[in-house]
């Protein structure tokens, strides 16, 4: 009896555990219909909207460009007929001049011209006549140097924009560009995401848009124009991964992606591809930071912990905020301001003993240090690895992961050795570290990377 109860109850628990499974998946399918419908919705009415738009658009332009052109005719027109109207007149004149004369010489023709009278009208006309100049006329323009104003065209444009108007537009099922991975680091997203679209101009080369928003955005304001209030570029670039970085732990983001062009003369296309499906993260890893505590007293901090400028010349040690992540995640150092001068003990370090007293961390046991004349000093030991000396700019990042337990590696929680990867600007070198020299057991926990400098104005900041 006992038995079929045990069983009984494991059946049931296991049906609960099988309900809320179909229950998380039916939520998932009404947000998959939802976001079907609603887009398909909203595509309608974008569709609907642009068109009417474009329609008035078109209109007008063509409204425009046919009063344009009448107007053209207008003024060609009235500026030809001016001189034309000016000949015209001269010439009516002249015609009435002429005219007169003619029915003046017909009155006198027909008079006795042999009496006194008759001969003075003779000699009357003969002077009429001579002032007339009838061996001479105005001179008119050819027809072929006045306007003979026509209306030029293409006859094919009509069709031309026909058969665009075809072609115009497309619907998507979905956006080429997707987010495919989001991997939570300390105080940050790594965002990876793929394009699906092989074509594009041979002229450009394309770049991608990432954008984030802190908190959820529901679909309806996914839908909304005004939800390009709330998101802010975070990358634009050519590369399909991005680490965002400065997050809040513990809190939600909405992250979304697009593809744009590039033109060769630098300038983006403003037509962009359709914004990926959104995804939501978070990490619940606090960011790296220096450790504001009474150690630090050498050092100002600023941008919420994650700058250090060295404020005199004493030899103390800033060291980060406790993390159980230094190890398996990259931490990354800017030189933003150059100090006074060099120390031989000025370096930038792994370690796992916090020593407020320390000022020579490369002869420590315990520690890794990169030297800013560029030596590596691992254990107390001098490396013969060498990079560039420290300067305003200079990019450094440690990346420490466990070494397989193939290769020593670890024994459960326990640390053995670890492998250090140090990249100073393009260059990069790797280190087997055991830091296990300097304590009987570590765990990830005991680690912690520093800044010693000697002189004041040194300013590093954890990127």
């Amino acid at each position: 009896m006992y038995e079929g109860v045990q069983e009984a109850i494991e059946t049931v628990d296991s049906a609960r555990q099988h309900k809320c499974e179909l229950e998380s998946r039916e939520k998932h399918l009404k947000t998959a219909v939802c976001q079907v419908s609603a887009t398909a919705e909203h595509a309608r009415k974008e569709i609907k909207h642009h068109f009417e738009s474009m329609n008035k658009e078109i209109a007008c332009k063509i409204d425009l460009r046919k009063k344009s052109l009448l107007h053209e005719i207008t003024l060609i027109e009235k500026t030809a007929l001016i001189p034309l109207n000016e000949c015209q007149h001269f010439l009516q004149e002249r015609i009435s001049e002429a005219g007169t004369l003619v029915s003046t010489g017909e009155n006198i023709l027909q008079c006795d011209y042999d009496n006194t009278s008759g001969k003075i009208n003779f000699d009357s006309f003969i002077s009429m006549a001579e002032n007339l100049s009838l061996d001479s006329v105005p001179e008119v323009p050819l027809l072929s140097d006045v306007p003979s104003i026509s209306f030029v065209f293409n006859e094919d444009f009509s069709s031309e924009i026909c058969q665009a108007l075809e072609h115009y537009g497309t619907v998507s099922k979905r956006s080429p560009v997707q987010i495919s991975d989001l991997k939570p680091i300390p105080g940050g997203v790594v965002v990876t995401w793929s394009d699906n679209n092989l074509g594009g101009n041979e002229k450009s080369h394309r770049i991608y848009k990432l954008q984030l928003c802190h908190g959820r955005v529901n679909l309806p304001l996914q839908l909304k124009n005004t939800n390009e209030t709330i998101f802010k570029d975070s990358y634009v670039g050519p590369n399909l991964t991005y680490s965002v970085k400065n997050l809040s732990s513990n809190s939600i983001y909405t992250f979304r992606v697009c593809q744009c062009s590039l033109m060769v003369n630098g300038d983006t296309i403003k037509q962009c591809s359709p914004w990926s499906v959104y995804q939501e993260k978070m990490t619940t890893m606090d960011p790296f930071l220096w450790s504001n505590s009474s150690d630090s007293v050498s050092y100002t901090l600023s941008d919420k912990g994650r700058s250090a400028i060295k404020k005199n010349s004493l030899d103390t040690v800033l060291y980060s905020a406790r993390s159980s992540h230094i190890i398996g995640y990259s931490i990354n150092f800017k030189i933003d301001v150059e100090g006074k001068s060099y120390h031989t003990n000025d370096c930038l370090a792994l370690t796992v003993r916090r020593d407020a007293d320390a000022c020579s961390l490369h002869m420590k046991s315990g520690t890794l240090c990169l030297m800013a004349d560029g030596h590596v000093w691992v254990n107390g030991t001098k490396s013969t690895t060498r990079f560039s000396h420290f300067c305003r700019g200079s990019v450094v990042a440690f990346d420490v992961s466990h070494i397989p337990s193939t290769e020593f590696g670890y024994i459960g929680k326990e640390i053995k050795q670890l492998r250090v990867s140090i990249t100073v600007g393009e260059h990069c070198a790797v280190f087997n570290w055991h830091p296990l020299k300097a304590a009987a057991q570590l765990h990830s926990q005991d680690f912690a990377f520093a800044m010693l400098f000697r002189t004041p104005g040194w300013k590093v900041s954890i990127t």
